[in-house]
């Protein structure tokens, strides 16, 4: 039998049963970044959809990244700009990440000196996105294992919730 350092063998008694060492469900909890958890986010059940945010947060970012990379070899043409890189700008709050807005980029393009090129400007320079290849694919990456985390996180919080129901078998 488990015997815990801060109980004594019996059931009956122990901290779990201090109500002064609970958190009260009418009182907000504050994280250490001092965004409150509803009472909505607590539990098992409020854990999983928190888990399942993250996830399609981190899908959100890899779906930008994914156009980012498609789009970075776009020029300046017939005086339209080309393609200008997409950040995912997001908050975190007592659910879970959320995605507020796509921003732009504010980088400047980037110039390739090319007077042979037909899309050259009068000093020969063509203008290419501010999209970074290698840099998409470094967020793609981080978003990747972000992501991967989240559904590993709600599949032990499912395999926790499995285990809580087959108690009563």
């Amino acid at each position: 039998m488990f015997q815990s350092s801060f109980t004594n063998s019996s059931i009956s008694g122990g901290w779990w049963n201090d109500r002064s060492a609970q958190p009260s469900l009418r009182t907000p909890l504050k994280s250490k970044h001092g965004s409150t958890m509803n009472n909505n986010s607590l539990g098992i059940a409020g854990a999983m959809r928190m888990t399942m945010k993250g996830a399609s947060f981190e899908r959100f970012r890899m779906d930008v990244s994914s156009v980012n990379i498609a789009n970075s070899h776009t020029i300046r043409m017939n005086g339209k700009d080309p393609y200008r890189r997409l950040i995912v700008a997001g908050k975190s709050t007592g659910n879970g990440p959320e995605a507020t807005k796509l921003e732009q980029d504010k980088r400047p393009f980037i110039a390739k000196y090319d007077p042979g090129n037909p899309h050259a400007d009068e000093n020969g320079n063509v203008f290419y996105s501010n999209a970074n290849p290698l840099e998409e694919a470094i967020e793609m990456i981080s978003a990747r294992s972000a992501h991967q985390a989240n559904i590993q996180a709600f599949k032990g919080l499912e395999k926790m919730y499995e285990d809580a129901l087959s108690i009563k078998k």
